[in-house]
């Protein structure tokens, strides 16, 4: 049904209508169209210099305006008459106060004394000067301390303006003076003041300031005719002048009583006038309505002028041109519409009844087609004859359609069967072909094949986790830019042509942000049906950790092994085999037995010394665990830390201050605990051994533990590290300096007895670090017994190694 409309729609009856409406209506349309534009552009283009012109002329009325009251407040500040009627007046104020009579008095009197002369001439003066001009609204003089001493306003008199723009700004500029529009709480209405500095010459060439003359101006009375004057620019015209903060100077057209109190939105024509910008435009008002607009900027002022009026206004007289266009336009095409049916309704009817007869044809009725004659000698009758032609064609064909149709038949048979066939061959090879996908992308080793040029082909999910490329950026590209060395891709190659494969040999390859991945790589060749090399694949199992754990515990050995070598060093032995060697030979050469005997008893003193070092040393090396967990004093066990320390630390430059508080009684190895403290105390050192400064130690009890502080003043830890310190194998020391193992170890032997370690550190400034650890339990039948023993508090000096006992 709706392809049946849409032929009823689209007949060439219907198109020839279309086609002749449209060359005959279409010149009608371009001229109408043609003249409406150049209407408009004719009327914008008066619009637009009426609308310039008017805005040129009210910008020349403004500043001729302004120049005029410039040049008027100059005139009053520099009349002569005004000069000497001012000096005497003041000279007559000054002598008042001089006799202490305070202003009211003056002002008061001034009418009843002889010199009221010279202020009444004065006040004439103003009061003419102002009937003259016709444009002030008031006229007063300030003195040189700013208050009013004249005014056509006698209730002005003895004001303070002194802190006004008006006084202060004449007086440093030596110039006549516009203060821009302001609301004036006295005037009531937006006024602008003029002001100029009146001179006292006194005989001299070069005057000094004698005081300020103000004029005052009422913009609504003045200033608002001379612009709102609308005449030339219809029932929506409007000009309107800004300030450069954009906001309305006089009231507007229909935001009454909003001079000085409305900003007008940035995006009106106004805000480009008071950028500096001359123009004309089309835009928007404050009203919100599409407007033209001419633009002024008013340098002497700062301030912007918009003539404007509204488009729909200024474009009424085309748009009814456009209307009576549309008119005369449609009553032409109805002419021309009835002529073209008429003219197409004897075109398309015998095409009407040869597509009757084609339908029949169509269906199989081939005699209607054969008995079908048209009475025409034209194209549409030679038309009907072909159609005649063609039906008796097709009924002989018919039937060897009929017969092609049951062989194709058959042959179609044949065909259904292989593609079935093909189907099922197609489905098993998809099914093949995810599978094997599936295992590439899921793999856990890096999978890549590459294509014969060595370009890569395939980069598996893992290869792009691994190695941070991603696929569709690293397809195409040649294989050796992931090696770190290229050339032992091209070694590898060499070796899989020449024997086919290359098994689960060690190789680095880069990532992209250039890591090195320590790998096993299996790599063959791929080959197709006929046996030729496409390419090749390689799998690679990643081994980085391995490798970065063989390497740590290699440095962690060389490191244990330095230590162990560390313990045997002769130069801590050396003074007490010195000792014995000397008392030894002393022997040799000594009859006396009681001598001999003394002798004797150093050479055991000092073999005791030595042996006691060569324990402690080897109890530090051997990190001793097999000593039972028993109640120990942790401040004893700092104390004796300190001593053993002494013999693997340079503590020249190190000043060590000790307040370590006796019965701080603990659960623990007294050997683990003493390897504590001696790790904590070595770091201290290597952090103070480039400048010196204080090791601090301390151990106190709090209610249920005990706590020991070991505080260095040396170089800190970086922010950056504070959260790694008790990694394993994690050290900022070059080789040979450290093992990394150090604070881990000191990690794992505070938990282990389930205490904690707070570490406080500042980079250049020092680092403390607080072990916590929980009071032996019966600590209190050991208090009882008395057996805590003496505090300790000392300091040792980095300058002779001596040591003060604090108090005990």
């Amino acid at each position: 049904m709706d392809q049946e409309k849409t032929n009823l729609i689209f007949t060439i009856r219907n198109k020839l209508i279309i086609i002749f409406l449209l060359a005959s209506i279409l010149p009608f349309i371009i001229l109408g169209y043609t003249t409406y534009k150049k209407g408009e552009s004719i009327l914008r283009e008066k619009i637009f210099n009426q609308l310039s012109s008017i805005a040129d002329s009210k910008e020349k009325k403004i500043r001729t305006w302004f120049i005029e009251r410039f040049n008027d407040t100059e005139m009053i500040a520099h009349n002569r008459f005004m000069e000497i009627s001012l000096s005497k007046l003041l000279l007559i104020k000054k002598d008042y106060e001089h006799r202490g009579f305070p202003p009211e008095i003056y002002y008061g009197r001034l009418s009843k004394y002889t010199e009221s002369e010279e202020y009444s001439n004065i006040v004439s003066f103003l009061n003419m000067t102002m009937s003259q001009f016709g444009v002030f609204s008031e006229i007063f003089i300030l003195d040189t301390t700013g208050h009013v001493v004249l005014s056509t306003d006698v209730k002005r008199l003895n004001e303070d303006e002194s802190s006004n723009d008006y006084f202060k700004i004449p007086i440093l500029q030596k110039e006549v003076y516009i203060k821009d529009v302001y609301y004036s709480d006295r005037l009531k209405q937006p006024i602008i003041t003029f002001s100029d500095v009146i001179y006292d010459y006194g005989g001299e060439e070069h005057g000094v300031v004698n005081g300020v003359v103000v004029a005052k101006v009422k913009v609504n009375e003045i200033l608002e005719p001379l612009v709102e004057d609308a005449s030339g620019m219809g029932e929506t015209g409007e000009e309107i002048l800004v300030n450069k903060d954009n906001i309305s100077l006089l009231n507007l057209k229909d935001f009454k009583d909003s001079a000085l109190k409305y900003k007008l939105p940035e995006e009106t024509p106004s805000t480009l006038a008071i950028a500096g910008k001359n123009g004309i435009t089309e835009g928007i008002d404050y009203r919100k309505r599409h407007v033209l607009a001419a633009y002024r900027y008013i340098p002497d002022l700062d301030w912007g002028l918009v003539v404007k009026m509204d488009i729909d206004e200024a474009y009424a007289p085309i748009n009814k041109l456009f209307k009576i266009i549309i008119i005369f336009t449609a009553i032409g095409i109805s002419f021309i519409l009835f002529f073209i049916s008429q003219v197409s309704r004897r075109v398309t009817a015998p095409l009407i009844e040869m597509k009757s007869i084609a339908r029949e044809i169509s269906h199989g009725n081939y005699q209607k087609g054969n008995d079908y004659k048209l009475k025409r000698t034209d194209e549409i009758g030679g038309l009907a004859h072909s159609i005649r032609e063609m039906s008796i064609n097709l009924n002989k064909k018919q039937s060897e359609v009929e017969n092609y149709k049951q062989k194709l038949e058959s042959r179609l048979n044949e065909i259904s069967e292989k593609n079935l066939n093909l189907e099922k061959t197609y489905q098993e090879l998809y099914k093949t072909k995810n599978y094997l996908e599936k295992i590439i992308d899921h793999s856990k080793d890096i999978i890549i094949t590459t294509d014969i040029n060595g370009n890569i082909v395939e980069f598996n999910p893992e290869a792009e986790e691994k190695l941070g490329f991603r696929k569709d950026m690293i397809i195409g590209k040649p294989a050796s830019i992931l090696y770190e060395n290229p050339d032992e891709r091209k070694q590898i190659m060499e070796f899989v042509n020449k024997f086919g494969a290359v098994r689960n040999k060690e190789v680095r390859l880069l990532s992209k942000t250039g890591d090195v991945h320590h790998v096993s790589l299996t790599i063959s060749q791929l080959k197709n049906d006929s046996g030729e090399i496409d390419g090749t694949i390689g799998i690679s199992k990643d081994i980085s950790e391995e490798r970065m754990l063989q390497y740590k515990l290699i440095q962690s050995e060389k490191m244990a092994g330095i230590g162990t070598l560390a313990s045997g060093i002769a130069h801590e032995i050396n003074n007490p085999l010195a000792g014995i060697l000397g008392m030894a030979e002393a022997i040799l050469d000594e009859n006396d037995h009681i001598r001999i005997n003394s002798y004797a008893k150093d050479i055991v003193h000092y073999t005791l010394e030595a042996t006691a070092i060569v324990k402690e040393l080897l109890t530090y090396s051997r990190q001793t665990q097999n000593e039972s967990i028993s109640t120990i004093d942790m401040a004893v066990i700092l104390e004796n830390s300190v001593k053993m320390a002494k013999h693997s630390a340079d503590f020249s430059l190190i000043t060590i201050i000790a307040d370590m508080k006796r019965g701080c009684w603990i659960n623990a190895n007294a050997g683990e605990m003493q390897q504590v403290f001696i790790n904590l105390i070595i770091n201290a050192t290597h952090a103070m051994e480039e400048k010196g400064g204080k090791l601090i130690l301390s151990c106190y009890k709090t209610n249920d533990s005990i706590n020991a502080v070991v505080t260095d003043t040396g170089i800190g830890i970086k922010k950056e590290h504070l959260k790694q310190i008790y990694n394993p194998f994690f050290t900022t020391k070059p080789v040979g300096k450290g093992t990394g193992l150090g604070l881990y170890v000191v990690y794992k032997i505070v938990t282990k007895y389930h205490g904690h370690i707070d570490l406080i550190s500042e980079e250049g400034k020092g680092t403390s670090f607080v072990i916590t650890l929980p009071i032996a339990e019966g600590i209190a039948a050991i208090q009882e017994n008395g057996s805590e023993g003496k505090d300790v508090a000392y300091m040792v000096d980095d300058a002779d190694n001596s040591q003060i006992n604090l108090f005990t």
